[in-house]
């Protein structure tokens, strides 16, 4: 049996990557559902809610800041924890060599 060479090998891929991904989609569904509003006018919803923490915030402006410190309290009382999102988010990339290499060249 030949191996396609554009598989990633089990070990640089991120063990956790499809529990991490079918967890976010759970809670994300969940919270379309429950906030119908937002959800309509936000069609990249994990994004959105994760943006405040994954912006590199060096460079902001002290608005800037507190606005999304803002967005911030506002993802957190619809529930999404923006803190453990980010923390998954950087665990997959230190696990994931692929998606590293990914991220480094873009």
């Amino acid at each position: 049996m030949s191996t396609n060479p554009m598989v990633i090998p089990q070990t640089e891929r991120c063990g956790a990557l499809k529990q991490i991904l079918f967890a976010h989609v759970d809670l994300i569904a969940n919270l379309r559902n429950a906030n119908p509003n937002v959800a309509k006018q936000q069609p990249s919803l994990f994004f959105f809610l994760s943006f405040p923490w994954l912006v590199e915030q060096n460079t902001l402006t002290v608005d800037q800041k507190d606005f999304l410190e803002r967005r911030k309290l506002e993802a957190a009382q619809l529930g999404f924890d923006g803190e453990r999102a980010k923390k998954q988010l950087q665990d997959i990339l230190t696990a994931d060599k692929h998606l590293a290499c990914l991220i480094h060249e873009g």
